[in-house]
């Protein structure tokens, strides 16, 4: 029966196996395309991948393949992935969503996001939330939530609304 690496050849392609998987998981390559691209059955990758050592020799390849900061091979794609936005915002042959998507993408990373307003017109009151602590909350401990509430309140009564405090003063 023949031994798994047996000849010199099997030896050697498992060790370039090993460093192709090595670049590709340096790369970004996903796991499942690797697995696939290398012909490596579930089981052996699975191995291979949860090896400690074969992650310390992904990093060290990312270290050499880009320098210290594994970040400076994102950030030198930057003006590329602006370009493509800025070619498909500006292409006549795009279909309109696809060009008003690149164009929100450029201003959502150029300007920021715009902050969206939230309006609450639910019927919170302190009435309901005195209710809510006096189920979660020991009796012990009520009297300094109630007078929490009420500072925070800004001196409304129990079940009393803003509008009220205003008709009154």
């Amino acid at each position: 029966m023949k031994k798994l690496y047996d000849t010199k050849e099997d030896k050697l392609i498992a060790k370039l196996r090993k460093e192709l998987m090595l670049y590709m998981a340096a790369t970004g390559q996903e796991d499942e395309y690797i697995r696939d691209f290398l012909q490596i059955t579930d089981h052996r990758f699975v191995k291979l991948r949860s090896d400690p050592d074969m992650e310390e020799a992904i990093e060290a390849k990312r270290r050499e393949l880009y320098g210290d900061s594994y970040e400076e091979k994102w950030k030198s794609m930057i003006p590329d992935a602006q370009e493509i936005l800025r070619k498909t915002m500006m292409s006549e042959t795009e279909k309109a969503s696809t060009r008003i998507t690149a164009a929100e993408k450029i201003l959502d990373r150029g300007l920021g996001k715009p902050s969206q307003e939230i309006q609450h017109s639910g019927g919170l009151s302190l009435t309901n939330l005195m209710d809510y602590v006096k189920d979660v909350t020991p009796s012990d401990q009520l009297e300094g939530v109630n007078e929490e509430i009420k500072a925070l309140s800004g001196g409304l009564k129990v079940g009393q609304r803003g509008e009220e405090k205003d008709e009154e003063a």
